[in-house]
């Protein structure tokens, strides 16, 4: 079996960390605390935080790809839900591929700083 390595432990860390803060928001819009107007207008700024904890995280040019695209997917979202620049979900859906496009070109770039090995430490930068 293999061992999970330092970054797959701080994935999961990230994604409970978010999973536990939806939880929360939930909670308290339903015991009255948080208004759901808040909940209906912000709740993209989850996905962001999500995407912005994965690039922190990341260590691979993979991981900074994937990290890249949920923050710019949680933007969509957020222009969406708020019809910033007018824009509707039908008016906006390209900005979708937009957004998975530039994790593609971040996860390209970034390989060529940290290469692109995914496994035994393999294109690990030590700071």
């Amino acid at each position: 079996m293999r061992e999970r390595s330092e970054e797959d432990r701080l994935g999961g860390m990230m994604w409970g960390i978010g999973l536990v803060l939806i939880g929360v928001v939930i909670l308290l819009q339903y015991l009255d605390v948080l208004s759901g107007v808040i909940w209906h207008d912000w709740w993209p700024l989850i996905v962001i935080l999500v995407g912005a904890g994965q690039i922190v995280a990341a260590r691979t040019a993979r991981r900074i790809g994937s990290g890249v695209s949920t923050l710019l997917i949680g933007g969509w979202l957020f222009v969406t839900v708020n019809h910033v620049w007018g824009l509707e979900w039908q008016t906006s859906w390209p900005l979708s591929l937009v957004a998975a496009g530039l994790g593609m070109v971040a996860r390209s770039i970034a390989a060529g700083f940290i290469g692109r090995g995914e496994s035994k430490g393999e294109g690990i930068v030590d700071v």
